[in-house]
């Protein structure tokens, strides 16, 4: 029975996609904002994570984007504080719109997140994946 149940699940999410459940856009901050900066930005927007913008070393090269969590802020605010770009803690692992959620939730699993970047043309994040839109789409 059980088995059956999770083969179901299996099959749901094999025939999604993630652009069916995702958060479309995405809410950044400077790599110098600070925990009261980020804070503000997340509960404001009632999200679980903001995107940093890190410039890599080479400058021609596209920027990369970091994850700060929400439990990425708090281990900071517990630390004493902190800048963006120095406490975004969550593994950056992208998703593409149009992969399957199975895949997206054998991501999560492999990388233990909870939010997936979602990466349009030009390899910049035009969304956020989270395990609460999975949980969405298995609830349907």
């Amino acid at each position: 029975m059980q088995q059956d149940l999770a083969r179901n699940h299996a099959d749901e999410l094999r025939h999604a996609f993630v652009s069916s459940v995702m958060t479309h856009g995405v809410l950044t901050c400077p790599p110098d904002a600070d925990v009261a900066e980020m804070a503000r930005t997340m509960a404001g927007a009632g999200v679980h994570c903001v995107f940093v913008d890190v410039a890599r070393d080479d400058r021609s090269a596209a920027p990369r984007w970091a994850v700060v969590s929400d439990l990425d802020l708090v281990a900071a605010a517990a630390a004493g504080g902190g800048q963006a770009g120095r406490v975004a803690a969550t593994p950056t692992v992208t998703v593409s719109a149009t992969d399957t959620l199975l895949h997206a939730a054998e991501l999560m699993r492999d990388y233990q997140t909870a939010h997936l970047v979602v990466i349009g043309s030009g390899d910049s994040p035009v969304g956020v994946l989270s395990t609460l839109d999975l949980a969405g789409a298995l609830s349907s």
